[in-house]
């Protein structure tokens, strides 16, 4: 058993300004880019998603959408997969390229999901860290009750998100690099500010071609969370925590190893709504 103290202890006051909030979005308003910045192989992470879900689980439900990437693989894979962002820029790319007859995409913020059928879907995917760019505790709790609502009862539900970051040393970066034809993007997210509950990151995505270059600077707040903080938020919900698993998609038996740890992790969450 992990004990991490009294429900209704999350912090909610910001400590980057009142009230926290992005400046802009140059990163996400740069669909092409991102999508360039974002294109590794996700024949791993498909392969994963499809075991941890089930193959009987096909009506697939992906908050913070994108670019459509992972909803377009999870349609050839015979998913029928609900797919929405609250960015139109991102949005209007996924319908541009990633148009399948097995998705539906729309335009739809994660905190809200009012168009979402309810009871209807079997599974769920939330990736990329999308999970802490909802920047209030009280509406990330928001987020999962709106899930459960749409799950099914013993619907699945998996969430990608950087547990404890917020205990990283500042200035640490995470940095890779993405080819595509003969364009070449470098990105960067540098911990440039960080004081619980809140983290900035300073992020940086460059794009070479042989005829031009472009260089996108950014900075974005996040909200940090410890495995404990999750685990009160999931408490406020009808879902359970049924599985976590580490960054190379191994399962994680003894949970009590990442309570004060951080890295990026995969919590498995089980809709347990009333039939």
């Amino acid at each position: 058993m992990i004990f991490c103290g009294a429900r209704g202890s999350l912090p909610l006051a910001p400590t980057f300004g009142e009230p926290m909030q992005w400046d802009q979005d140059k990163v996400f308003d740069n669909a092409a880019i991102y999508d360039l910045a974002f294109s590794w192989d996700l024949t791993e992470e498909i392969d994963f998603f499809k075991t941890v879900l089930g193959n009987s689980r096909r009506n697939l439900l992906i908050p913070a959408c994108g670019t459509g990437r992972y909803a377009y693989r999870m349609g050839l894979e015979n998913f029928h997969v609900t797919a929405f962002d609250l960015h139109a820029k991102m949005l209007a790319f996924a319908l541009s390229y990633r148009r399948h007859p097995n998705i539906h995409y729309l335009l739809e913020d994660m905190t809200d999901m009012n168009a979402i059928q309810k009871n209807f879907y079997e599974g769920g995917l939330l990736l990329n860290n999308s999970f802490r760019y909802i920047l209030e505790r009280e509406k990330a709790v928001q987020h999962l009750q709106n899930v459960s609502g749409v799950l099914e009862n013993g619907g699945l539900y998996l969430i990608e998100m950087g547990l404890n970051e917020a205990r990283q040393h500042k200035n640490a970066t995470t940095s890779w690099v993405t080819q595509r034809d003969d364009a070449e993007v470098t990105s960067r997210w540098t911990l440039e500010e960080w004081n619980p509950p809140y983290a900035l990151d300073r992020v940086e995505i460059r794009l070479k071609t042989p005829t031009e270059e472009i260089k996108i600077t950014e900075k974005q707040p996040q909200l940090t969370w410890t495995f404990c903080n999750i685990l009160d938020a999931i408490r406020q919900t009808r879902m359970t925590l049924k599985m976590i698993y580490d960054a190379k998609r191994n399962p994680i038996n003894n949970w009590t190893t990442i309570q004060n740890e951080c890295g990026k992790y995969y919590l498995l969450l089980e809709n347990k709504n009333a039939l």
